[in-house]
Parts: C-alpha cells; structure tokens; sequence
C-alpha cells in the first residue's frame, strides 16, 4: 500500500487522525520508512490493524521512543500496539512482548508497505 493509500485510510477510519510533512533530519531512521515520515508524519494517529489500536509517533517524538524501549540493535521503533513495539529491522516489521527480560520478535510484515497494508 501506499503512502497516499494508507493516508485516506486512516482517515476514513477516525477523522481526527493528523498527517504533516516532517522537516527533520531523518538520516538515523532507517531508509525503509524515511518516505513515509517525510510526506505523512503522523502526528496523531491511531488506526486498527487487525482489531489492534495501533499508535503511530511523529518524527519529533522517535528519538525518545527509541530510549523508552531500547531495542538498539533489534530494531527502530515507530509505533506500538498496547504499550509493545512495532519497530523495523532488515526492511522487515516485528512486534516483542514489552517488559519481558528476553522479548521475542514477532514479525508482523516482510515490508513496512505491507505493514501499512494491514489496516482494516
């Protein structure tokens, strides 16, 4: 899907859902979703991908999403489900348990385009 797609989607599924473009620097992002968050930022939004609130963060707030979770390595963090990460590595989207002294990525998605693909 799109970004365009997933845009009129996300919409459709709550009005109050809000897009900007992002003007940050976002060369530590990964390049799978750097698009993405230069042409919709999603500043607040919140969509259902398979009857899952799925919360998506703006450009601004990453950095620090990055501390609150610490995957490092694992992966990038870009939204959660329930307090527990969606995050990419390898162009690919994984979900963990939260909490859990030893997570285990769940992959959710062979691509973030895929990923978007997945709202209902």
């Amino acid at each position: 899907m799109n970004i365009k797609d997933f845009e009129k989607r996300a919409m459709e599924q709550d009005k109050r859902n809000i897009f900007k473009k992002c003007n940050d620097n976002l060369s530590t992002m990964p390049e799978p979703i750097q698009k993405f968050f230069e042409e919709a930022n999603p500043t607040d939004v919140e969509v259902s991908m398979d009857g899952n609130a799925i919360k998506f963060y703006p450009c601004e707030e990453l950095g620090d999403l990055q501390k609150d979770y610490e995957l490092e390595e694992h992966g990038y963090v870009f939204a959660t489900c329930n307090s527990d990460p969606i995050f990419i590595n390898s162009g690919k989207i994984y979900t963990c348990c939260h909490g859990s002294p030893n997570p285990k990525s769940e992959l959710m998605a062979d691509s973030f385009e895929e990923f978007l693909a997945l709202i209902d």
